[in-house]
C-alpha cells in the first residue's frame, strides 16, 4: 500500500515541480531577498506584537493618542522602532575591502564610507557545470545586503575573472561596468554584451590616464592598459591596471599581467609613486609568470592577497614569487587558506 501510495504522490509532486519550473520562467516571478539586520527582525515582531495588542484591546485603527498613551508598552515599542529604523544612518562607517573566496579566481567587493559598492571581478571558470555566480557570488552579495552594484570594473575576459558577474548583472541593479579594449573576442564578451543591452547598463571603455571618482572620499586611476594593447598573452597582459585610493589608503588592482605587461608599466610609473600601494593584489593568482622583482620594488606592499584556489591545478601561487613578496612583507593572505579576507580602513 505504501508504495502505491507513493506512486502516487510522486506523480502529483512531479506536476508541482513543472509547474514551479513553468512558473518561474515568467518574467517578475523572482524576486531576491537581502539579508535582513537582526535589528529589523526584532522590528518585525514588536510589530506583530503591537498589532495583536491593538487588536486584544479592541483598539481601532483611528486611535486616539490618549489612549494609546495608556499603553506605555506600545509606546516605548514604537520608540524602539523608529531609533531603529533611523538609528543606523547616524553611525559612522568606514572603508570595507571583502576579498571574496571564489575558489579559483578573483573577486573584490568594497564598500565605501558613503556606502557605494563596487565590485572587482566575479570568479568563474571554463570547467564543470558550477555557476559560481549564481550558487556562491549572488548569495554572498544578498547575504550583505546587497542590491545594487555602483561599479562592476572587470579586468579582462577570462573566465575565471567574469564568468561569475554574468548571473550579477542579470539578478541585482549594476549601474556602471568599467573594462578596457579586450585583444580578442570571445563567448564571454558575447553573453556581456547581451546582459548589458539586455538591462541598459552604462559602460566605460577605460585606458591608461584615466579616473573614476566613486565618492568624496574614493577614487580609482587607471594605470594600464594603453591604447596600443600588448599582442603576447593579448587577456592577459592587458588587465586592467588600477590603483584605488581612500586618504593616505591605497591598494593595487592587477589582474591577470605578466612579466612583460609589469616591465612595460614599471617603465611608464619610473620615478613616480604612481604604483606604491599600501596592499597588493597579487597578479595573476600568484603566477611564476608574474610578480617581477623590479614591480614589487617599485610597489612595495605591506599587505599582499592572493586570489587562488585550494589543490589548484595551476600550482598557483609560486613558491619563488612567495618568496619575493615576502622580501616586502610577510603578510600574505590567501583565500586558498583564509577564506574570505575582510579589511576595514579608517584612513586615520
Amino acid at each position: 500500500f505504501a508504495e502505491f501510495l507513493g506512486i502516487f504522490l510522486n506523480f502529483l509532486l512531479s506536476i508541482l515541480l513543472k509547474i514551479a519550473e513553468v512558473s518561474s520562467n515568467i518574467i517578475g516571478s523572482n524576486v531576491y531577498i537581502k539579508t535582513p539586520y537582526v535589528i529589523e527582525c526584532v522590528i518585525y515582531y514588536l510589530l506583530i506584537f503591537i498589532l495583536f495588542e491593538f487588536k486584544k484591546f479592541k483598539v481601532q485603527i483611528r486611535v486616539r493618542a490618549k489612549k494609546l498613551a495608556q499603553k506605555p508598552i506600545c509606546i516605548v515599542m514604537l520608540a524602539i522602532i523608529i531609533i531603529g529604523c533611523i538609528g543606523t544612518n547616524f553611525i559612522p562607517k568606514s572603508l570595507r575591502i571583502y576579498f571574496v573566496d571564489v575558489g579559483q579566481g578573483d573577486c573584490t567587493l568594497i564598500q565605501t564610507p558613503t556606502n557605494k559598492n563596487i565590485l572587482i571581478d566575479g570568479g568563474g571558470s571554463e570547467f564543470g557545470t558550477f555557476d559560481i555566480g549564481e550558487n556562491t557570488l549572488l548569495p554572498y552579495l544578498l547575504d550583505r545586503r546587497i542590491t545594487t552594484i555602483d561599479y562592476m570594473i572587470i579586468s579582462h575576459a577570462d573566465s575565471d575573472h567574469i564568468a561569475g558577474l554574468f548571473a550579477v548583472i542579470d539578478n541585482l541593479k549594476v549601474k556602471n561596468i568599467i573594462i578596457s579594449k579586450q585583444g580578442k573576442n570571445s563567448d564571454n564578451l558575447k553573453t556581456l554584451n547581451e546582459l548589458v543591452n539586455r538591462n541598459k547598463i552604462n559602460v566605460k571603455i577605460v585606458k591608461s590616464g584615466d579616473y573614476i571618482g566613486v565618492d568624496k572620499y574614493t577614487y580609482f586611476e587607471i594605470l594600464f592598459p594603453e591604447e596600443e594593447l600588448i599582442k603576447e598573452n593579448i587577456l592577459n597582459n592587458n588587465s586592467i591596471v588600477a590603483k584605488f585610493s581612500y586618504k593616505n589608503f591605497s591598494m593595487l588592482f592587477t589582474g591577470d599581467i605578466e612579466e612583460i605587461a609589469e616591465k612595460k608599466i614599471c617603465q611608464m610609473y619610473k620615478g613616480t609613486n604612481k604604483l606604491n600601494a599600501v596592499i597588493l593584489k597579487v597578479a595573476h593568482h600568484g603566477s611564476k609568470t608574474s610578480s617581477t622583482e623590479e614591480f614589487l620594488e617599485i610597489v612595495k606592499p605591506n599587505i599582499a592577497l592572493i586570489g587562488v584556489g585550494e589543490n589548484n591545478n595551476f600550482g598557483h601561487p609560486n613558491k619563488e614569487v612567495l618568496k619575493r613578496i615576502n622580501q616586502y612583507t610577510n603578510l600574505i593572505y590567501r583565500t586558498d587558506e583564509c577564506g574570505e579576507i575582510s579589511l576595514v580602513i579608517t584612513g586615520e
